[in-house]
């Protein structure tokens, strides 16, 4: 299985606040940031039923990422290599590519899958394709 992993940073983000201790940031291209406390309920909270989400940490932690539909994506640049774990709430797999031009496929996320990117993958995709 593939998938890559994370650390973002956001350009010209919205930021609406969730509790006193969480902040939720919404950028381009269906990229959240998350700080505060428990940050991983949160992030996992966010990613809805239908959705595939990636994420720069474990456990849905960091930033979040959301596929924005089928077919061919190049992964925003604040996620560009950093993908660790994901959601993958829909029954479509998700081939996951090293580079941005969908080269180097490096596997798939199958449906209703959640969990942290295989170590080989960790930090390395580039490109997705949600095979709908």
């Amino acid at each position: 299985m593939a998938v890559a992993a994370a650390a973002a940073t956001l350009i010209m983000p919205a930021t609406t606040a969730a509790t006193a201790s969480e902040t939720r940031v919404v950028g381009a291209q269906g990229v959240y940031y998350y700080t505060g406390s428990d940050v991983r309920a949160r992030a996992w909270g966010d990613c809805r039923d239908g959705w595939t989400c990636f994420f720069t940490e474990y456990d849905g932690g960091g930033a979040m990422w959301r596929v924005p539909s089928c077919g061919r994506h190049v992964v925003p640049a604040a996620f560009n290599d950093q993908l660790t774990s994901g959601w993958n709430r829909t029954p479509t797999t998700i081939d996951l590519y090293l580079n941005s031009n969908f080269t180097g496929f490096m596997g798939g996320v199958p449906g209703h899958w959640q969990g942290q990117l295989a170590p080989s993958d960790n930090d390395r995709t580039s490109s997705v394709d949600a095979r709908c």
